[in-house]
């Protein structure tokens, strides 16, 4: 498989994770008036509330009962699979390594 279609579906797994995360679904009615695009909401509310230990971006029906450290991992591999720029993506054996707890989140950028 190509790499381009790879880094595709390391993109696709960090919106699957961003989905888990929030609790928001990817798209909503595009030909409603306030359209939402769960990449354009979810990583800068991640990256101005996560730094400040903030989870209010977190799915509301989890309220607060989550390990702080797995989703903490999620949220990093999340931003990493969704990065602009494909070549920027870890490869997803990095990503199921962080996941797991196997290695820490500094080793997932490339």
């Amino acid at each position: 498989m190509s790499s381009r279609y790879v880094k595709l579906d390391v993109y696709f797994f960090g919106v699957i994770l961003l989905e888990i995360i929030t609790g928001k679904l990817p798209v909503s009615d595009i030909s409603s008036y306030d359209s939402f695009n769960l990449i354009e909401w979810a990583v800068p509310a991640i990256q101005n509330d996560w730094p400040k230990g903030n989870y209010k971006f977190v799915d509301e029906k989890l309220g607060r009962n989550f390990d702080e450290d797995e989703m903490d991992r999620m949220i990093e591999c999340a931003l990493a699979c969704v990065e602009r720029y494909p070549q920027n993506r870890p490869e997803m054996s990095k990503v199921v390594e962080v996941l797991a707890g196997n290695i820490p989140r500094k080793n997932l950028k490339n």
